[in-house]
């Protein structure tokens, strides 16, 4: 049991990254399935898409993932700000990605977008953990 303790402790994060990751791409490939399916265009769904799971993102990464110490107003706003900021640099390679694979490689959108989100979520992880969130560890 000691050892499975000691592995929790150690991995903590990045497993809760890879469950709230998980739900977060979940949540954006469902999204992004039914506005295309509602025959919204594929970029337009996709930065929907987007905004959908970085408010989800936002609210689990920073309370069960990356447990956050900023408390006061204006830490929390240059949090918010600096997360907002990496994600919209994240979501011009998410379009860009989306948009060779779909119009110049005429792939499946799904299939696209799901090789896409696994590079997302490597990056946000990167961001999150080194860039956002990185004044707690």
């Amino acid at each position: 049991m000691q050892r499975l303790t000691n592995y929790w402790r150690r991995y903590q994060r990045v497993l809760a990254y890879l469950v709230f990751g998980g739900l977060t791409t979940l949540i954006n490939l469902a999204l992004f399935a039914g506005l295309t399916k509602l025959s919204v265009p594929y970029l337009f769904s996709n930065a929907l898409a987007w905004l959908g799971s970085v408010i989800f993102a936002y609210f689990t990464n920073r309370q069960w993932v990356f447990e956050t110490s900023a408390q006061s107003w204006s830490a929390r706003l240059k949090e918010s700000l600096q997360f907002l900021w990496y994600r919209l640099l994240s979501l011009g390679l998410d379009e860009l990605i989306m948009l060779i694979g779909i119009s110049l490689l005429a792939r499946s959108p799904l299939i696209v977008k799901l090789i896409d989100q696994i590079l997302i979520v490597m990056i946000n992880w990167f961001f999150s953990k080194y860039l956002i969130f990185n004044n707690n560890h």
